[in-house]
């Protein structure tokens, strides 16, 4: 479910128009994040999403940073999936792309 719910914030990234919380619809009464489990599971999955990040030779570059720096672009993933999720919008969302301009994704 979370994969599924991830695709339709591609769209955020790439500054296309959309609205991050499309992603957060309701069901049964409850947001994706509620589904999932909370915060607790949500910053769980980041921090696993994040150390799996750093072995993907794909990717890693972009990870593999200092220590502060890794804390704050983990806490930014989990500010930016909570309010995709249904929860509180922390991340402020004019910072995305120029966050990710000179990273080449698409």
């Amino acid at each position: 479910e979370v994969l599924v719910s991830l695709e339709p914030v591609r769209a955020d990234v790439l500054c296309r128009s959309r609205e991050v919380g499309a992603a957060s619809e309701m069901k049964n009464g409850q947001t994706l994040l509620e589904r999932f489990g909370g915060d607790q599971n949500l910053e769980t999955v980041v921090e696993a999403m994040y150390d799996k990040c750093t072995e993907d030779t794909r990717v890693k570059f972009h990870f593999e940073k200092a220590k502060a720096k890794q804390r704050q672009i983990r806490r930014k993933m989990y500010q930016y999936l909570s309010g995709a999720f249904g929860g509180p919008m922390q991340y402020d969302l004019a910072q995305l792309r120029p966050a990710h301009y000179n990273m080449n994704i698409t």
